[in-house]
């Protein structure tokens, strides 16, 4: 047997294999002992249990594609990758919640790995609690150290090469809300007591580390009875013991991921369907009247990302409540988490559309972060930049506004200071003040360009490619660019460089010579240089054009260059006004070359007025400004109507007021000088 075929089979037994305490967990819940999946297909039949273990070997028998190195234990196989030392298979861990014991908590985890070099005798994980009460494993004594944050384990012989190894650790700890990460192991309320992370359980210094395992949430104490959980991995039932005096939640992982989480309180769940996908609601019980409206959220979500990508590519969709004091959601694999109050929605209510905009940006994550990987700590864009892209796509499709994906464009666009932002695929980006305007804002944005300066069909085409291509796969930015160049034909190097890898926004100044003196209409676009290094922007600009008697006609054009001066092929006599991306789809600021001119036809006159009352008293608010600590986009602020700053002096100062009208009143009747 050759070496990958060994690999191969002891990751496949060490999939199989559960402990013998694991195996009667799932045989207590199920009355049956755990399967594979052949074995299941017989027993079940066509049940969703059998459908999902045979989901996961069909990913086992992809795993043993020829001329490919077998990482063994991941769902993926990686020709790019060197092996680590050793490979976590599986782990499966118990996790206490005494409620009579506020804020502790304790766990058993029983971890399987497969040494991958000789003489293997000293381990490291990171283990964020504070105190380790045992790590055995029948090989023989261990010495334990902690320091930190890291677990350190040396063996008096070393592990056997290539053979299973099982570890079982036990510890405890309280919950520690001030560990700096994305979900701290911690109390975070009353009656809610526990959301956690991962990071309660042993994991190795490696980014690519994934594993498969049972949870089991284990509830005692005063009121236990009442307690319920969501989590990750597939719900296999509860059991209660009426003399030990606990309630156990049981989820078993068939999908390898690095992160085990759940949410326990006392709640309910409510199930339905997304197609043929199984969707559950688990939630406050006091809200389960409103739960419908969230489980019809998730099947509209999924349904339309089923479409534009690739079909939903798990075995079920759990929408988990959390307290609201986390302040927002994460979307791990095959389960998303939310803020409770999410569930507290009603169709008509006006906190529907916000509970929209999270839970299809946290579902988002299932195509972009979970089935499509990060590759490496630049390519951000592929999961935080496509969820919220998906989730402004969404609320495009379902509500017919562009709100969302506006409210990205500006607040990244007033928000940051361009000089000091980082790239948009620096490896450093999660350090920056400005992660959320740039991973999110500006990846979002950059995509949503892509709709013009490729066209709407190319885009879905490429990102139905990468979906499809890099199922359960780790993709980088490159990709997605090679991706996008298949789909079209074109190069689009000039793209990534100026908004994937520069800083800043189109700015310009703008300006139409179109009235009825004019034998053409020319708009002139001058750019205003930004930061240091960075090129005059080439890209695909929509101008919409309001003609008198004619509908009107938006028409793309190519700006290229320091300045790009175009002839429009319309009647300049006719002509009511010129509005420059009149969606909000370019990251840009217009500084009018006409002060006044607001409609861009080249005279300021009684229709700018006009033009002049839609942005008129509108704003956007900035951090620091007006008195004011925060920013509200607002969707028809016009930089264009706003030609003097709170001083009087020319710039933008975020606001339409008077003194930007009187400045259009002393410019009445100007007509624009010849381009």
């Amino acid at each position: 047997m050759n070496r990958i075929l060994l690999l191969l089979s002891l990751s496949l037994a060490a999939f199989a294999s559960f402990s013998a305490e694991a195996a009667s967990f799932v045989q207590s819940v199920t009355g049956k002992p755990s399967l594979s999946a052949w074995q299941a297909r017989k027993l079940y039949g066509d049940s969703p249990i059998a459908s999902m273990l045979e989901a996961q070997e069909a990913l086992r028998a992809e795993a043993t594609a020829p001329l490919k190195f077998l990482y063994p234990g991941k769902r993926d196989v990686f020709d790019n990758l060197p092996p680590g030392d050793f490979d976590i298979t599986r782990i499966d861990a118990d996790v206490h919640l005494d409620l009579d014991k506020v804020g502790q908590i304790e766990v058993e985890a029983v971890m399987r790995l497969v040494p991958l070099v000789d003489d293997l005798k000293k381990l490291s994980f990171s283990l964020e609690v504070p105190d380790v009460d045992e790590v055995t494993w029948d090989g023989g004594p261990v010495t334990v150290d902690k320091g930190g944050d890291t677990i350190f384990l040396a063996f008096d012989a070393p592990l056997p090469f290539e053979q299973e190894v099982v570890l079982r650790f036990r510890y405890h700890g309280a919950m520690d809300c001030s560990v700096e990460f994305m979900l701290p192991t911690c109390k975070l309320e009353a009656a809610w007591m526990y959301v956690t992370h991962s990071q309660f359980l042993p994991q190795v210094f490696d980014y690519y580390e994934m594993f498969t395992g049972t949870m089991r949430i284990i509830v005692s104490g005063k009121g236990h009875q009442s307690w319920h959980a969501g989590g990750t991995g597939t719900y296999q039932g509860t059991l209660s013991d009426e003399v030990a005096g606990t309630r156990t939640i049981v989820f078993e992982h068939i999908f390898p991921t690095a992160l085990f989480a759940f949410s326990a309180a006392p709640m309910t769940t409510l199930h339905g369907m997304a197609g043929d996908v199984p969707i559950a609601a688990t939630g406050p019980g006091g809200l389960l009247g409103k739960m419908p409206t969230i489980l019809a959220i998730t099947q509209a979500v999924v349904e339309y990302y089923s479409n534009i990508f690739v079909a939903y590519p798990f075995n079920k969709l759990d929408v988990v409540a959390m307290p609201n004091s986390f302040g927002g959601g994460f979307g791990p694999l095959s389960s998303i988490f939310v803020v409770k109050s999410t569930f507290d929605i009603d169709p008509q209510g006006n906190s529907y559309y916000g509970a929209m905009q999270l839970v299809s940006h946290e579902i988002g994550h299932e195509w972009w972060g979970n089935l499509v990987e990060m590759g490496d700590m630049g390519s951000i864009l592929l999961s935080e930049g496509l969820a919220e892209f998906s989730s402004n796509r969404f609320f495009e499709h379902a509500a017919g506004s562009r709100w969302p994906a506006v409210s990205n464009n500006m607040t990244y666009t007033y928000t940051v200071d361009h000089d000091q932002e980082p790239i948009l695929i620096s490896p450093y980006v999660y350090t920056s003040p400005y992660y959320y305007q740039v991973a999110y804002q500006k990846g979002a944005s950059v995509i949503d360009m892509l709709r013009i300066e490729i066209g709407e069909e190319a885009l879905l085409k490429a990102l139905d490619a990468v979906t499809t291509k890099w199922f359960m796969k780790y993709a980088t930015i490159q990709d997605l660019e090679a991706e996008l160049e298949e789909a079209t034909g074109k190069e689009l190097d000039y793209y990534f460089k100026q908004w994937f890898e520069g800083r800043g926004i189109l700015k310009a100044d703008v300006t139409a010579d179109c009235h009825t003196t004019s034998d053409v209409c020319r708009i002139r676009i001058e750019q205003i240089p930004g930061p240091s290094g960075q090129g005059a922007f080439k890209l695909t600009l929509p101008v919409y054009v309001d003609q008198a008697g004619q509908p009107g006609q938006t028409l793309n054009i190519q700006v290229d260059g320091w300045t790009t001066d175009v002839e429009l092929p319309v009647d300049p006599a006719k002509v009511r006004r010129i509005l420059l991306d009149p969606y909000r789809q370019i990251i840009r600021i217009w500084r009018p070359g006409l002060p006044g001119d607001v409609d861009l036809n080249g005279v300021v006159d009684g229709a700018d007025i006009v033009e002049m009352s839609f942005a008129y008293q509108t704003n956007i608010v900035l951090a620091g400004d007006w008195g004011g600590d925060y920013f509200v986009p607002n969707y028809s602020y016009n930089e264009l109507a706003d030609v003097r700053d709170k001083n009087g002096e020319p710039g933008l100062d975020g606001r339409v007021t008077q003194t930007d009208l009187d400045v259009l009143l002393e410019n009445f009747g100007t007509i624009g000088e010849e381009l």
